[in-house]
């Protein structure tokens, strides 16, 4: 019983994931997004203009939707 719950639990989430990235949601100037710099970063080797890939780690809510959910990946 505990997997099906997951299993839907894991669609429905999948679902809201979809459905919120179809309503393209701006999020004011200012909000807070946490993130997780994946990419090593150094004073001594990195340069302007070097590329930087994040995770976030924390939903944005925008009101009470989803403007960006946690795992989504930048670069």
């Amino acid at each position: 019983m505990e997997q099906w719950s997951s299993i839907r639990t894991g669609s429905a989430l999948a679902a809201l994931v979809f459905s919120a990235a179809a309503f393209a949601l701006e999020a004011p100037t200012g909000t807070e997004v946490q993130i997780r710099v994946k990419t090593k970063i150094s004073t001594r080797n990195s340069r302007p203009q070097d590329p930087v890939e994040a995770v976030v780690i924390a939903p944005v809510m925008v009101g009470d939707q989803f403007a960006m959910p946690a795992g989504n990946s930048a670069s």
